[in-house]
């Protein structure tokens, strides 16, 4: 469900397909080129640009490995900014969708792991508000058994997962995760 109603979501796509038509002119198809203008769209923030122009370097002919390695290293970031994002707007599938593509790029990213796992635990908190306990248990599961959650976090999370199991009447389980 989008919060925009149809004319403003196809005003929003028009600008943005403006504003990367704009932009394509200014970066030249040197593979090099285009893994520094990855770089300046990534450290602004604007991720989806970013992750457009480091795809589009993965394409491109001619690049040292020094310089293919900058490149994935940049999708892996711009792939973990945009699931932030979609994270802090509520938009847990496409966060996780995210993650799991900087680990596909960098399968060791370590952001990229704490990032997920608390994915999983803010949309735990969002199940949990809505009364749907076991999928926020799931939720809260899934983030603990990751390994991946900083110490509060960890705390957070079995507190949460206690709470839910709790209004699920399963007293017995939640004790275990006070």
């Amino acid at each position: 469900m989008c919060r925009f109603p149809i004319t403003r979501r196809i005003l929003l796509v028009g600008l943005a397909s403006v504003v990367l038509v704009a932009a394509r002119p200014a970066v030249a198809d040197d593979g090099e080129d285009i893994v520094h203008a990855g770089q300046e769209m990534l450290a602004a923030g604007r991720y989806d640009v970013a992750l457009i122009l480091f795809l589009r370097a993965e394409r491109a002919t001619g690049l040292t490995d020094a310089m293919r390695r900058r490149a994935r290293d940049g999708l892996a970031e711009a792939y973990v900014g945009r699931g932030r994002m979609a994270t802090a707007r509520g938009r847990y599938d496409a966060a996780e969708a995210d993650f799991a593509r900087a680990l596909e790029v960098r399968p060791g990213h370590e952001t990229a792991r704490r990032r997920r796992a608390q994915n999983f635990l803010a949309r735990g908190r969002m199940l949990f508000t809505k009364g749907r306990y076991a999928r926020s248990v799931r939720n809260y599961t899934v983030a603990i058994e990751s390994g991946s959650l900083e110490l509060s976090d960890l705390g957070t999370a079995y507190f949460l997962r206690a709470r839910s199991l709790q209004r699920m009447g399963r007293d017995g389980n939640a004790v275990l995760d006070y």
